[in-house]
């Protein structure tokens, strides 16, 4: 007899969709430190400052002192959730035949899978979305905030110390530095002036790799791109200074997930091949708040990349 719904659903746990998200903010660099916000509509509008006030001495004296006058104005960031999914197929034989648990051992891979996309998509605008803005990378480049390898005669340390600087001066104040696992090797030879490590790993769970007191996000699962992508090229990003506040995700939905038994999936019929397709899908938006600020103006951006 043929496994109906029921049948599945004893199989798999609809619950553990929760579970995906969980493990896929561990997997993700952006869902473990932009900001988030929830949405109640697939567009969320986020005002920023885009006119700061200005103040002044009062001229003249008495009745005829005049006091200056100043204008503030805000623009609209808007948030717009876009879908991410993918669908996995699964014989129901397999099932029936295996003596260990299946999901437990897809459910990490589908978790890598969608931070991927993500990471990828807001580090470096791969495959983004029309309706989200560059990566944080190529923006980066575009502001001017780019600190290229000869500037400082391949010295990394200097590199990092001037990318965070340049943040600085355009007014926000970095937290993170982001990049994939290779450049640990070059972290760990970084000395001070009195020859100790300014790189710090973590030494127990919980706890992140520091370098200048900022804390480093690695990029795990295949979103970081090391040659920087076509949007940077000819040279790529080493890594990537900046304010994780000012990066903000909208989370429409966290994570959903769905048991198909009927459906056709790339053409082939799930009913009639005695398969279980597994939906996994999740609705985020990607927004860069970039306000005005005292120190860099208009074109202040709170990001700064590091190139190779």
């Amino acid at each position: 007899m043929a496994i109906d719904r029921t049948a599945a659903q004893a199989l798999i746990n609809v619950q553990n969709s929760n579970d995906i998200f969980e493990q896929a903010v561990n997997d993700s660099a952006a869902l473990r430190t932009f900001r988030t916000v929830q949405m109640t509509a697939k567009q969320h509008r986020m005002p920023v400052i885009d006119v700061l006030p200005t103040a002044g001495f009062v001229t003249g004296e008495g009745n005829t002192a005049l006091k200056p006058q100043a204008n503030v104005a805000w623009a609209n960031k808007v948030l717009e959730a876009e879908e991410i999914a993918t669908i996995v197929v699964i014989p129901e034989n397999v099932f029936e035949d295996s003596s260990f648990n299946i999901w437990e051992a897809i459910r990490g891979r589908i978790a890598e899978a969608v931070g991927g996309i993500l990471d990828g998509a807001v580090f470096f605008g791969t495959n983004k979305p029309a309706s989200w803005p560059a990566g944080l990378v190529p923006a980066s480049v575009t502001a001017g905030n780019v600190i290229s390898a000869t500037d400082n005669a391949g010295d990394l340390a200097a590199d990092l110390d001037a990318a965070i600087t340049l943040v600085e001066l355009d007014g926000y104040d970095p937290n993170t530095v982001y990049s994939d696992r290779r450049l640990r090797g070059n972290l760990r030879t970084l000395r001070d002036s009195a020859g100790m490590p300014i790189y710090n790993p973590s030494l127990r769970d919980g706890t992140v790799d520091t370098i200048y007191g900022l804390d480093i996000e690695w990029v795990r699962n295949g979103g970081w791109v090391p040659s920087g992508g076509t949007n940077v090229a000819p040279t790529g990003a080493r890594a990537l200074v900046g304010d994780a506040n000012m990066a903000i995700l909208g989370l429409r939905q966290d994570m959903s997930m769905k048991i198909l038994t009927e459906a056709t999936v790339g053409g082939v019929s799930l009913a009639e091949t005695d398969q279980i397709g597994l939906r996994v899908k999740m609705r985020v938006a990607f927004q860069v708040a970039d306000p005005t600020t005292t120190e860099g103006g208009t074109a202040a951006f709170p990001f700064a990349v590091v190139r190779t």
